[in-house]
């Protein structure tokens, strides 16, 4: 590989951040469970890097949505969900 392929080819996100903001741009619209996002990006840092991707440089606009439900046995549990509305999808 030459210097100028090595500067011309695409670079694969590095950061936690970067990845998610990848993650979430695939998926405009689209609900995403929080234990997706718990599994795929750690344990804890997903609700902060989420928090990082509403605020420069990326300004994406991340909804999250929650709920409680309650299981056969009556025990309650939360469901919480995160979509990204890209700039033509946002509610007025």
């Amino acid at each position: 590989m030459t210097q100028l392929d090595l500067l011309t080819a695409p670079c694969e996100p590095e950061t936690i951040v970067e990845r998610m903001a990848v993650f979430f741009r695939q998926r405009p619209g689209e609900p995403v469970d929080m234990h997706v996002l718990d599994q795929r990006f750690g344990c804890g840092g997903w609700r902060t890097r989420v928090s990082d991707l509403r605020k420069a440089p990326y300004f994406m606009a991340i909804e999250n949505r929650w709920w409680e439900e309650r299981k056969a046995d009556g025990t309650k549990y939360r469901v919480s969900v995160y979509t990204y509305r890209p700039a033509g999808e946002r509610a007025a």
